[in-house]
């Protein structure tokens, strides 16, 4: 056995025992306030798709019969499902599966298409499935963002503000190009281990430098 199939035989283990635990605390994925995980995704996306647009952004909730002291409430049970409090891990990974999978499927942002195809895709590596479509941008490029994001919350700064500065992205953006890239990793392990060998170099480049590539 290869170590490709060796690797594809440890996850599906870990996502049998996710839903298996899912299955066994179906509480993790009841509504709150009427919101499913489902409601909930669209509503994250788009809300962040808004940007800094207040009223698009009321508009967006009042769509999903919210508003900002509902959301507020419903946003902060979800959060805390997701962080595990709720529930053991394999719980919580199926629930942010769930998450994953219905916020990209939302089309949100640059990359929207890519991640909408995409969505989900990440749980297929057991069945032979990959990413799907082309490639949002390469590899390397992803790496460094990934570095580049790693370096500047080791350093305090603020991630946000750079990641506009110097990619001309925002964390939904980031997001979609994730949901691509983490099904082309789960595809193919040699995409993973290249990804993780340059995510490292530009992160200690960044690290480095104290700030972007352009300083």
């Amino acid at each position: 056995m290869g170590l490709f199939d060796k690797l594809k035989g440890v996850v599906k283990g870990v996502q049998d025992a996710a839903q298996s635990k899912q299955e066994a605390q179906p509480q993790i994925l009841e509504p709150v306030e009427g919101i499913d995980i489902r409601i909930y995704s669209f509503a994250q996306a788009r809300s962040m798709g808004a940007g800094n647009d207040v009223n698009k952004s009321r508009a967006i909730l009042a769509e999903y019969g919210m508003d900002q002291a509902k959301w507020d409430r419903v946003n902060t049970e979800w959060q805390r499902r997701m962080s595990g409090q709720a529930g053991d891990v394999n719980a919580t990974m199926a629930l942010m599966t769930e998450y994953g999978k219905y916020f990209g499927q939302a089309q949100q942002g640059q990359f929207g298409a890519a991640a909408a195809a995409n969505a989900g895709q990440a749980g297929g590596l057991n069945r032979g499935q990959g990413a799907v479509g082309s490639e949002p941008c390469t590899l390397e490029r992803y790496a460094e963002i990934g570095g580049a994001q790693s370096a500047w919350t080791q350093q305090g700064r603020d991630v946000n503000q750079l990641l506009q500065q110097q990619f001309g992205m925002n964390a939904l953006d980031w997001s979609n190009l994730s949901q691509y890239w983490s099904a082309r990793i789960a595809g193919d392990y040699r995409v993973g281990l290249r990804y993780s060998e340059l995510q490292t170099q530009f992160e200690e480049q960044y690290k480095a430098q104290g700030g972007s590539r352009g300083d």
